[in-house]
């Protein structure tokens, strides 16, 4: 799965509203994760 550094800090800031089940889940899903660049755009949709 691919993600962005902004996406996986946003986990992280919400994970302690969780219970530990849904951490360790983060812990196997978090290595399993392609960190990509975060792309801003300006009012257009950014297309892969």
């Amino acid at each position: 799965m691919i993600t962005t550094a902004y996406v996986v800090e946003e986990v992280l800031r919400n994970l302690p509203d969780f219970p530990p089940l849904v951490i360790g889940a983060w812990v196997g899903l978090r290595s399993e994760l392609l960190l990509m660049e975060d792309l801003v755009t300006l009012d257009r949709p950014v297309v892969f």
